[in-house]
Parts: C-alpha cells; structure tokens; sequence
C-alpha cells in the first residue's frame, strides 16, 4: 500500500514483471476497486525494508521479510 491514500503503486519488478503481471494487476485491480484482495499484503509493505534483515534463507524470502 501507498502511503498517499488513493494512489496504488505497482513496481520493482526488474526482470520479473512479465511473467508476475498478470497476477499483481488482478491483486491490484480487487484492491483498488473492492478495497481489499483475496491474498495477505502484508509481505509487501513498505516498511519491510525497515526490519532486521534475515539471515539466512533464500533471495525470495529476503524480500518478503
């Protein structure tokens, strides 16, 4: 979630973006227009970045702690 109320932000991708499209913006279009998503967000709060980091595990999971 954005920290501005009512602007969405879907990025930072890299390489990935292709194939994760499909899925983030059917994640994204249920956010923006219900409110909510069929999934947990919060993997993928910004704050994220701010916490301990891990260390041990794989690249996936460094990211979502």
């Amino acid at each position: 979630e954005s920290p501005v109320r009512g602007f969405y932000i879907e990025a930072g991708f890299s390489g990935h973006g292709f194939k994760l499209a499909p899925a983030v913006g059917g994640l994204m279009a249920e956010l923006i227009t219900e409110g909510r998503t069929t999934i947990n967000r919060a993997r993928f709060r910004f704050d994220r970045f701010a916490g301990p980091k891990p260390t041990a595990g794989t690249l996936v999971s460094s990211y979502l702690l």
